[in-house]
């Protein structure tokens, strides 16, 4: 069973440009009636999902991303616009623990989508951060399976998805769990759901 990034994430993607800058928005201001979250989470083992990634914006910011090369982390464009340095963490799942798995890298390189603005929050809230060096491949730390290019219009509607993440688990938390959650979803056409505002958006396919 091939393990993929879910259609939300991959259809903007494609157009994302790897140019070396970053696109910020003067009056960005993050909304605030709505938070990621892992409704439900488990947590997950070391080595479970190898293309997770923790990402912290100007060392403040915690938020979450796929490893989609050895140098290239996907994320959502909300956490690249204002900010001006990533530190990205690979290969563990506890926030703020050292783990002997785990490789870090700061990158003050990143790229949002052209087409994503604050007027339309979730249009095109995608993202690339660019890794200073290749990312070391393991059994802890290994790039997600994207669609292939045949797949490009698959809306995988309907299919169970796995979403794993740091997201908050409910309001009363002062910010996110320690160790990583994950939980199933069902995709949906085109909406995007509490579950989903955290990066990390894989599903489970037999295509």
């Amino acid at each position: 069973m091939d393990v993929r990034v879910s259609y939300l994430l991959v259809s903007a993607l494609l157009v994302v440009t790897a140019k070396p800058s970053t696109n910020r928005l003067d009056a960005w201001t993050p909304r605030k009636e709505v938070h990621g979250r892992i409704v439900g989470g488990h947590p997950a083992g070391v080595g479970q999902f190898t293309h997770q990634a923790l990402v912290l914006a100007d060392e403040k910011y915690i938020s979450a991303g796929s490893l989609i090369t050895s140098t290239a982390v996907l994320t959502a464009a909300h956490n690249i616009v204002g900010y001006s340095k990533w530190t990205v963490r690979l290969g563990g799942i506890y926030r703020n623990q050292d783990e002997s798995t785990a490789w870090i890298a700061v990158s003050s390189w990143a790229q949002v989508h052209p087409e994503f603005n604050t007027s339309s929050y979730y249009s095109y809230d995608v993202a690339v951060i660019f890794l200073p060096e290749e990312a070391p491949l393991n059994s802890y730390i290994n790039v997600v399976a994207l669609p292939s290019v045949l797949e490009v219009n698959e809306s995988f509607v309907g299919q169970r998805a796995q979403v794993s993440g740091w997201g908050y688990i409910n309001e009363s938390e002062p910010c996110c769990p320690q160790n990583l959650l994950w939980t199933e979803v069902t995709v949906v056409p085109n909406t995007v759901c509490s579950e989903f505002y955290s990066a990390g958006y894989i599903t489970e396919s037999t295509l």
